[in-house]
């Protein structure tokens, strides 16, 4: 066993020893690797000081030439003072003068060029000092990484050696195996300290983060009290107003009683049931059914068919149907004033709380191709712009997925670089579209995205999104994902849920790209309050800030917005409109009115980025022999410095292009400039004026008529964009007053605020257009539609049943609703179309939507036995604020005429008559019974027609066939809305699942880094308190728990993590305690001790200074002082006989309770006051002045015992208040 025991000893000791031997071999290979990065070092420090030389010498160069052209300006100007003063010498002068400045020109084109080659030099000079910098930095930077590495290394391999040799000697197999596990654990120990630093410096950023939000946030609320004082001030105005106008009302009735009062003196002419509400009706509330004089007969007559003044006014208030008030006829008798007085009472409040603003936060969504902007409208705050995770004002339209997780904004586009099949860009392109439509086929053919699109055949040949072979995106769904993380930065910031949002669109979006995004919006569950055209928003954005005279001509203002994927261009006429304000108010708001629109939608500042990434991808190709735009990857790449390129581009001339592995490790340097950009895009140029001439002929204008060009979008911050627009407009100025990024966001929240009724915004009058003329086609539902007619009239009818109308033109305002109506029997099926196909964008369906109405052929069966023929058929249609077309209302009518009886009219009587006949009845009248009250009346018998309405059912016609030539694209079903919406909160729970996960576990690690500095940084302190097998087993547990993290940690859930720290945590919060009550107890027995021995000489002092405390309640002082000090010793010393590593027996919030107890005796002691001073009357007569003392003494002794009392209450009430807290009430 021995010898079999040394050969596996030997054996060992051999691997041991070849182990060695490799780490050797790598720490050479090291220092070889050291070495030959100190000679590169070398080489560019030995090339710095000759590029300085150089750099010096340039530099002399061009001072010497500045000396010698401020020479040349100086005998220039001596010369033309000359030339004044020597009039003879002129011609040879002027010629001199000549020559010089030729010369100076000359000069000083040489010193453009001299300085143009010092800036190329400078420019090299500082890349070349920055390349030495970094190379020093980063060389020298891996030399002490692989210096302290390789002698970590060196070190744990020769402690390992040493330990192993002593295992080996010793044969004992347990230290080897020890300090193979200690080597292991100190490596993990390392590397997790590494990533301790990493996270400490990402949590300190974090911290100076939060500690500037905490700032914002202060300020934000501190302008918020003021906003909101300032509303309170405004509802103090507005009481005090209503007061008044209570007043004046109680005024008007005051008067209105003396009406009724007088009317009261005439029983008899007046109505019976009138009479009987005014005999339940309080006089306070009672008014006069008519403002006219008695001496209008008319009036009189029909008295009773009339409301009073305040039922019409809480009628209008109220937006009801019928009367309020018991008075009017269609009420009778069954309801009285009392009504009418509660409503005026909830006039009253309603008017005090219209001052007050509701609490409610809407927003406003620029949902751009490439990017997206929220802007916040808050009760009493300006607007501003919601930051997200990064600060960022704007962020980036994209979702991403790393395995499971979804990413979005900038986290996306870092996922975009590396794998781009699984970050989608551009989603707002695939909306409402097919794959036949030119712009989903740039992105796969010229922009090179690699999407698997489908062709989804039971919406319309709609565009859908292969994303794993389980996994197929709606194009909405993807939307959907970015509206949600959009509503999530927008709640956070606003500390608030936030779900009524207006979403911008390009005014080109056909109807059912607008329907796409509406249901994109609702699965995702945000409700959007309209929809707003991007320049629309501008416009609206303009108008809120400024302000026009009404005598002055409206303004014409054109819109030129570049964005990054389109081109739109629209036409707005300004103005100023007086509009009512209050009662007998006016004010002038501004007010604008879309004349064109117009647009390229696949000319923006996107389309020059590809033609730049396809010139250095071009260029690359040749460069490595290989066609690169075929690899994802690097194309990604490509296009992300291409359009950094662009942007650098618009200020400077000419940019070096770097970019270091681009692919196959090999890197790409290249140069590019303004003018190489400009002949790249020398077409697309060409069409940035277009959709300005077209906007131009569609609003009858010239360029005379445009007062101011406004320029906002990304793309037109190119100078050869501005030049253009210039050159067209004869020079004029392009307007920059809207923040070209934000003024859509800003004006969609602007109408979102309008929208909304929570908020009081200022008055901003807007009309919209339409960009399509849209028509209709009605058939028979149970026919085919036929084919589209050629005929361009209102209305065609053909042999079989078809009804053609055009319903909205091209400028037609949104909002408005238009009619058809028809005579038919038959149900209908109605179909919306585009009249003008030229107008549409390429790939857009000439037909919109279709829908069944039904309802007529049961109305025309219900209605056969009255032989009343053909129903007339109404159709109600609309185009919404959405730019939506669709069916408001359908009816159906037949007319019948019918024979009805009819009062007939009484002879009028004279007034003398009536009067008469009322004085004479009156006894009569009030004798009667009610049930006789209405006399019989003569009817006679007349003809009228009579309507007979049917409300027939829409429901739009979802077609499951495959797509065709023409076919609408279907909007989302019902049925697929709900399973998108499953889909999606079950992404969401999952993302929050793993959110947590991450958050426990990072939780997790902290508290280990934290428990390991605890221990190490109290070690002398913990050993006092504890036994070495209980600081062993924490350790041990730490590191168990460490190793488990690395390990296995990663599939588990938060549970988990939080079980294994609230493990940790009771151990080491109890080490802590104990550690905390070694300090903390002897300061709280010795601060206990020193307050019984000052409240001991306090009460002395009291036996002279109090004499209200009695001398038995000092002695009840003394006596619990001596308890406390007695439990003191006793607990003491119980302590000190208990072990220090077991839970302490005396705590010093144990000490603090029973001090407390004497403290608030003590106190209700000391707030006991003194007793009143006996007073005596000095005109008692001495026989009487003993009584007198003697009843003064008895009665002011009881005075005094109920004042003690009383006072004794009250201060120990007071003393109970200001004693501090305990967790136990003290038995006394």
């Amino acid at each position: 066993m021995a010898e079999t025991d040394n050969k596996k000893l030997s054996q060992r000791n051999a691997r041991l020893k070849t182990q060695l031997a490799v780490a050797t071999a790598d720490l050479q290979r090291s220092n070889a690797e050291m070495a030959k990065l100190k000679t590169e070092n070398e080489l560019y420090a030995a090339k710095l000081p000759r590029l300085q030389a150089e750099l010096l010498e340039e530099t002399s160069q061009v001072d010497e030439t500045q000396a010698q052209s401020v020479q040349t300006q100086l005998a220039l100007t001596q010369l033309k003072a000359r030339s004044h003063v020597l009039q003879t010498r002129t011609l040879a002068l002027e010629a001199q003068n000549n020559k010089l400045a030729q010369q100076m020109r000359e000069l000083q084109q040489q010193l453009q060029r001299k300085t143009a080659a010092l800036q190329q030099q400078t420019e090299k000079a500082t890349k070349l000092e920055a390349d030495v910098n970094e190379l020093k930095t980063t060389h020298t930077q891996e030399k002490l990484d692989w210096k302290s590495r390789m002698t970590s290394a060196l070190q744990r391999f020769e402690r390992d050696k040493t330990k192993m040799e002593t295992a080996l000697k010793s044969q004992d197999r347990r230290e080897l195996r020890e300090a193979k596990d200690r080597a292991e654990k100190a490596s993990k120990k390392r590397q997790a300290a590494e990533s301790s630093a990493v996270k400490v410096e990402a949590q300190l950023k974090h911290c100076k983060h939060e500690l500037s939000s905490a700032n914002e946030a202060v300020q934000h609320h501190i302008n918020e009290v003021c906003t909101l004082e300032a509303l309170l001030r405004k509802a103090h105005r507005t009481e005090a107003t209503l007061r008044n106008e209570l007043a004046a009302c109680k005024t008007k009735l005051r008067a209105l009683q003396d009406e009724k009062k007088r009317r009261l003196a005439r029983p008899a002419a007046m109505h019976p049931r009138r009479q009987r509400l005014e005999q339940q009706i309080p006089i306070e509330l009672l008014l006069p059914l008519t403002d006219s004089d008695d001496d209008d007969e008319e009036e009189e007559d029909n008295q009773e068919e009339r409301c009073c003044s305040l039922c019409l006014s809480l009628t209008a208030a109220f937006e009801s149907q019928s009367p309020l008030c018991s008075e009017c006829p269609q009420l009778k008798d069954q309801h009285s004033m009392k009504t009418v007085r509660a409503l005026l009472l909830a006039l009253v409040g309603a008017g005090l709380l219209a001052a007050c603003v509701v609490e409610a936060i809407v927003a406003g969504v620029d949902f751009g191709g490439e990017f997206f902007k929220v802007a916040l409208v808050k009760p009493g705050t300006p607007f501003e712009i919601v930051t997200n995770v990064h600060s960022k004002r704007k962020t980036e339209t994209m979702v991403a997925f790393d395995g499971d997780e979804r990413l979005y904004g900038a986290d996306a586009a870092t996922v975009g670089v590396r794998r781009p099949q699984t970050a989608y860009a551009q989603i707002r392109r695939l909306l409402g579209t097919t794959l036949s439509d030119p712009q989903v086929a740039a992105l796969l053919d010229e922009e090179h995205f690699p999407y698997q699109l489908l062709q989804n055949a039971t919406r319309g040949g709609t565009v859908s999104l292969q994303h794993a072979k389980d996994r197929v995106f709606h194009a909405e769904e993807l939307v959907a994902m970015v509206f949600a993380h959009a509503r999530q930065i927008t709640d956070t910031f606003a500390e608030a849920p936030v779900k009524d949002w207006v979403l911008t669109v390009p005014a080109f979006f056909s109807q059912a790209q607008r329907q796409a995004m509406l249901d994109a919006a609702e699965i995702s569950g945000v409700r959007v309050l309209s929809l707003i055209n991007e320049n629309t928003a501008s416009a609206l954005q303009l108008a809120v800030h400024a302000s026009y005279d009404p005598e002055d001509k409206p303004k014409r203002i054109l819109f030129y917005n570049m964005g990054s994927t389109s081109l739109q261009v629209s036409v707005a006429e300004f103005s100023s409109q007086v509009v009512p304000d209050g009662f007998k108010k006016n004010k002038t708001i501004s007010t604008f009115q879309t004349l064109s629109n117009a647009w390229d939608e696949s000319l923006g500042g996107a389309k020059f980025d590809l033609r730049l990434a396809e010139h250095l991808a071009k260029e690359f190709s040749d460069k490595i022999g290989e066609d690169i735009r075929k690899v994802p990857r690097p194309m990604a790449k490509i296009r992300a410095q291409a359009k950094k390129t662009k942007t650098v581009l618009s200020a400077n001339e000419e940019i070096p292009v770097v970019m270091q592995s681009l692919y196959n490790d090999i890197d790409f340097f290249t140069s590019i400039t303004r003018s190489k950009l400009e002949e790249l895009s020398a077409d697309l140029f060409d069409r940035t004026l277009k959709p300005v001439e077209v906007a131009l002929e569609k609003a009858g204008l010239t360029v005379a008529d445009i007062d101011e060009i406004e320029i906002i979008g990304g793309g037109v911050r190119m100078p050869k964009i501005q030049q253009q627009l210039s050159e067209f407009f004869d020079g004029k100025d392009l307007g920059v007053h809207l923040n070209g990024d934000e003024a859509m966001a800003l004006g969609a929240a602007f109408r979102a605020a309008n929208l909304s009724n929570s908020f009081r915004v200022r008055q901003v009058g807007m009309t919209d257009i339409a960009s399509y003329p849209i028509g209709v086609r009605l058939v028979d539902l149970s026919a085919t539609e036929p084919k589209d007619s050629d005929n361009n009239d209102d209305e065609v009818e053909t042999k079989q049943w078809m009804k053609r109308a055009s319903l909205f033109s091209e400028s037609h305002r949104l909002g408005l609703r238009k009619s058809v109506s028809f005579s038919h029997s038959n149900d209908v099926s109605c179909t919306f179309r585009y009249d003008k196909p030229s107008m549409l964008p390429a790939g857009v369906s000439v037909q919109i939507s279709k829908f069944n109405i039904t309802g007529v052929e049961k109305f025309v069966e219900r209605m056969a036995e009255k032989n009343l023929g053909e129903p007339k058929v109404t159709l109600s249609f609309e185009l919404d604020s959405n730019g939506i077309a669709q069916i408001a209302k359908a009816e159906a009518t037949l007319e019948e005429e019918v024979e009805v009886e009819v009062p007939v009219k009484k002879e009028k009587k004279s007034k003398k008559a009536k009067k008469d006949d009322a004085s004479a009845d009156s006894s009569k009248a009030e004798d009667k019974d009610d049930t006789e009250e209405e006399e019989k009346v003569e009817t006679r018998i007349e003809k009228q027609m009579k309507t007979h309405r049917e409300r027939l059912t829409v429901v739009r016609a979802y077609e499951t066939r495959e797509p065709e030539e023409g076919m609408s694209v279907l909007p989302m079903s019902e049925t697929v809305k709900k399973e998108s919406m499953r889909m999606l909160t079950e992404m969401e729970k999952a993302d929050n699942k793993r959110r947590a996960n991450l958050e426990a576990k990072n939780s997790l690690e902290t508290f280990i880094y934290k428990a390991h500095d605890a221990l190490s940084a109290q070690e002398s302190q913990i050993k006092e308190v504890t036994v070495p097998e209980q600081v062993e087993s924490l350790q041990t547990k730490l590191e168990e728990t460490e190793e488990w993290l690395y390990d296995d940690g990663d599939k588990v859930d938060a549970a988990e993590y939080k079980k294994k720290m609230d493990a940790l945590d009771s151990d080491l919060s109890a080490i802590l305690f104990r550690v905390t009550e070694s300090k903390e107890l002897p300061i709280a027995i010795n601060t206990a001790q020193e307050y019984a021995f000052s409240t001991r000489e306090l009460m002395n002092e009291w036996s002279t200074s109090k004499p209200q405390v009695t001398d038995e309640e000092r002695s009840d002082v003394i006596e619990k002082l001596d308890e406390l000090e007695a439990w003191l010793t006793e607990s003491e010393a119980s302590q000190k006989a208990a072990s220090k590593h077991e839970k302490p027996v005396l705590t010093s919030a144990d000490v603090a309770k029973k001090v407390q107890g004497v403290k608030k005796f003590v106190a209700v002691l000391a707030k006991r006051p003194k007793p009143q001073p006996v007073k005596t009357d000095k005109n008692d007569t001495e026989k009487d002045g003993s009584k007198a003392e003697e009843e003064t003494s008895s009665k002011d002794a009881a005075d005094s015992d109920n004042a003690e009392s009383k006072t004794e209450k009250e201060a120990e009430k007071e003393a109970e208040d200001e004693a501090e807290p305990v967790e136990e009430k003290d038995e006394l």
